[in-house]
Order: structure tokens, then sequence, then C-alpha cells
């Protein structure tokens, strides 16, 4: 009889838990520098670090000021022929504190 209050306080903690971490989604377009294009071509296909620039930081950080990833995975698959791509970004409140989740998708 006591395991199962156990269980179900548990259960019930963790619902709350999950309810308290909300999630902001940012959509913000970047546009890459000719020495990130040339590092992601290079790399035929497989995922690339490419490090943010100044700016790009600063666009990013106009929509979410506490953004602190210093910088991204991209593939030439989400390059194509411009330079820009649209960086996903999702917020998520931690009692920890924020933990940001950045995914990089092909500009529309």
């Amino acid at each position: 009889m006591n395991v199962k209050r156990i269980f179900i306080v548990v259960f019930l903690l963790l619902i709350l838990a999950s309810a308290w971490a909300e999630e902001k989604s940012y959509e913000v377009t970047l546009t890459l520098t000719s020495e990130q294009l040339k590092s992601v071509k290079s790399g035929y296909g497989r995922s690339v670090a490419v490090k943010f620039t100044a700016a790009q930081l600063a666009a990013i950080r106009e929509f979410v000021p506490e953004f602190n990833l210093t910088e991204m995975r991209l593939t030439s698959s989400l390059v194509g022929r411009g330079s820009k791509i649209l960086l996903v970004i999702k917020v998520y409140e931690d009692p920890r504190g924020l933990i940001f989740e950045a995914n990089p998708q092909p500009s529309p």
C-alpha cells in the first residue's frame, strides 16, 4: 500500500516538474560568412562545427538575450544555394537555469 502511494506521489511530482519546464521557441535567420560556408561545404555532408560571429550572436541575442552557445553544427544540405540558414532556438526554463537548444534549418 505504501509503495503504491509513493509511486503516485513521484508520478505527480514528475508531471509538476514537466509543467514547470516551460519551452519557448524563436526563429532567427542568419547569413553565413564565406569562411563558414567554405568550412561546411568542405565537410561533404558530414556535420561541421561552426563558431558564431559577433554579428550572428548579436542577431540571436536580439530575441534571446541570455543565449550562451558559441557554435552550431551544420551540414552542407542545410545551406543549399544561398548563404542563409534559419536557426530555431528552443529555450527551456529549468530550476537550475536556462537550457538552450539550437537547431539549424534550411532557409525558406
